[in-house]
């Protein structure tokens, strides 16, 4: 099983170069979401900011990690987790960036809430290849609907369709981005700006390099 530091496939490796070229030029929000990510994400919350208790969004993983047979078109999603106690509330527009794994494509454009995440996405995808309109490897995606993102001690959740390449082999780990991160989500509330960060993790079926290391000890015993 690979651990998600490079593509599994020749396929993958092809595409990794033009990839690379692409993700130079993703433009000025998202680089500068990305420097702001690196930093404490709640700290400039108004509540935690006046000493009030208030949210803290961590990367809340999916379990069990999606597997996707590589090939088929699967649904996958990224999630947070506001472990503080207060609610994280949103009265702009929201921002979310989100990056498939070397390896994967998103086949379509849709961002759907999941377990009362805010909703109303309309994302745009980056690929304009003819006959190939909605497999992109990045979607940039706003929403303007106002309320709660999350609870104090609930999740948010918002799913996505993808693919795995096909040839991919299996038990194969996909997790590597540009930026290493799966998404990037940016609102705002009383003027303030909250960043935060997602994984998106995919694995195929079956186990890594079975047959290989069924012969390979077979070899060892002749």
């Amino acid at each position: 099983m690979t651990n998600g530091q490079g593509p599994a496939t020749g396929t993958a490796g092809a595409a990794r170069s033009g990839r690379r070229g692409r993700s130079r030029r993703i433009g000025t929000w998202c680089a500068t979401a990305v420097l702001a990510c690196s930093a404490a994400v709640m700290g400039a919350h108004p509540a935690a900011a006046a000493g009030k208790p208030g949210p803290v969004l961590v990367d809340h993983p999916q379990k069990p990690q999606a597997v996707l047979t590589p090939g088929r078109a699967g649904r996958v999603t990224v999630q947070l987790k506001n472990t503080g106690r207060g609610s994280a509330r949103n009265d702009g527009r929201m921002y979310m960036e989100i990056w498939a794994p070397y390896g994967t494509r998103f086949t379509d454009t849709r961002l759907t809430p999941l377990h009362g995440a805010p909703g109303g996405w309309a994302c745009k995808g980056d690929a304009y290849r003819k006959g190939v309109p909605y497999e992109s490897t990045i979607l940039r995606c706003f929403s303007d609907r106002h309320g709660q993102v999350a609870r104090a001690g609930g999740t948010a959740a918002w799913e996505l369709r993808m693919k795995v390449v096909p040839g991919t082999r299996a038990g194969t780990t996909l997790a590597t981005t540009p930026y290493n991160r799966g998404a990037v989500f940016h609102f705002g509330y009383r003027g303030r700006s909250v960043w935060t960060t997602m994984s998106l993790k995919v694995r195929t079926p079956g186990k890594a390099h079975r047959a290989h290391r069924r012969a390979h000890h077979g070899g060892r015993h002749r």
